[in-house]
């Protein structure tokens, strides 16, 4: 090799390593700027699922009255108690699951036996869900459980 093509290659090179770290600074900023979006949104995320202030913008959306409040914060206290008493379980079937995806050869059979065995599990957790929103719902005035359905419709879409 000359002289000339000698250089022309280590321009290339250069350039080359240039435009490679550039690329990777900026995906490495997206990636970042990504992260600290999704870390915002889940924070966010978790914060409207605590009861406290679900029951905060209840009162806000819905105006409700200090008794109204008590109430309802009553049987958020009592759901949390029958929520814990659940969590181990659901801990440890989630735990099983992962078992299963994580394996080699994914087990089909062996996750629908899991699910059955759990779904006493899943039945009352859901029926619990559904008696506290129709406890709550029996709590507020006609015009409070109209203005909650009309603000459930607008959160579905």
């Amino acid at each position: 090799m000359n002289k000339k093509s000698i250089i022309a290659v280590k321009k290339i090179v250069l350039a080359l390593s240039a435009s490679a770290l550039l690329l990777g600074s900026t995906v490495s900023l997206a990636n970042e700027s990504a992260d600290s979006k999704r870390g915002g949104y889940s924070k966010m995320e978790h914060q409207h699922k605590s009861p406290r202030h679900k029951l905060k913008m209840m009162a806000k959306v819905l105006d409700l009255t200090q008794e109204q409040q008590t109430q309802i914060r009553a049987l958020f206290t009592e759901n949390k108690q029958l929520a814990k008493t659940n969590r181990a379980s659901m801990k440890q079937f989630k735990e099983q699951v992962k078992l299963l995806i994580e394996a080699e050869v994914f087990d089909e059979a062996a996750f629908m036996q899991l699910h059955q065995e759990n779904q006493t599990q899943f039945i009352s957790e859901a029926l619990m869900r559904a008696k506290t929103k129709h406890a709550v719902f029996n709590i507020l005035t006609a015009e409070q459980q109209t203005k909650w359905q009309e603000v459930s419709q607008l959160m579905r879409k």
